[in-house]
């Protein structure tokens, strides 16, 4: 019994399967280098992740003891505040007293 098909078909065929099968490994070589590289990845993201919680952490903690302190110089600007407010009326009151007291010393000066 002899072969009907071609050589032609027989070569193309063998060249066609032997540049698949280079294509293949290709292919397997490539996905473990990129399954090598997302492990790599993947345990640095895992370290920057452990740093980003300890900063954030560290974050909270300075946030923490910063808050009351910011509580503490806000109500002493406010006391401070009113008191001056307070001054500056006092000394508002006392210089339209004045003002006041020299009008009227002039308009009884002029009048004798």
């Amino acid at each position: 019994m002899g072969s009907t098909m071609p050589t032609w078909w027989l070569t193309v065929s063998g060249i066609y399967f032997l540049l698949a099968s280079i294509f293949m490994l290709g292919l397997v070589i490539i996905v473990i280098f990129l399954v090598r590289a997302i492990v790599q990845l993947s345990e640095r993201v895992k370290v920057l992740s452990g740093k980003v919680e300890g900063l954030l952490d560290s974050a909270k903690k300075t946030s923490d003891a910063i808050s009351p302190r910011i509580v503490s110089i806000s109500k002493t600007a406010e006391g401070v505040s009113a008191n001056i407010g307070k001054k500056v009326e006092i000394i508002a009151s006392i210089g339209l007293a004045l003002f006041a007291i020299k009008k009227f010393s002039k308009r009884h000066h002029d009048d004798h």
